[in-house]
């Protein structure tokens, strides 16, 4: 099992190309450090396979996310998958307010999967989008 973490401060800077550079504000027009924490958790056996990652950030910007997977393998070849994922952006809200939709979004994912040798996978996957960050149209079947 691995576990793993970390935690940062920054200043957070930004600018069109062209122009110089500026200490970003958040929506009070404070200049706060940017706060980043970071975890990952994976547990791994001949059949299971499980990993977490999330990331939390406050200061600037106001952001969340997780990624979770479970995976089983049935025989040596043949294994089944899930996976969630997880995004909300709370602020700053964007400039254009036409993009608001695209601050939150879950993903829920489900797959088969082919393992023809240890380094090569065919994988049959399902998704399952609310909210549009991540969305397709809703007959999309991806194969990779």
């Amino acid at each position: 099992m691995e576990l793993g973490g970390s935690a940062y401060r920054m200043k957070l800077y930004g600018g069109l190309p062209g122009t110089t550079l500026t200490r970003l504000t958040n929506t009070a027009g404070e200049t706060p450090r940017e706060n980043a924490f970071t975890g990952s958790l994976e547990y791994s056996t001949d059949k299971i396979n499980l990993r977490a990652e999330g990331i939390l950030t406050r200061g600037v910007e106001k952001d969340e996310a997780v990624y979770v997977e479970a995976a089983y393998h049935v025989t040596k070849h043949w294994q089944v998958a899930a996976t969630y994922q997880y995004l909300n952006l709370k602020d700053p809200p964007p400039v254009d307010p036409s993009l608001a939709s695209l601050q939150k979004s879950g993903t829920w994912g489900a797959a088969l999967n082919f393992w023809l040798n240890p380094q090569l996978v065919w994988k049959l996957d399902y998704s399952r989008v609310t909210d549009n960050r991540a969305a397709r149209p809703a007959d999309a079947v991806h194969v990779a």
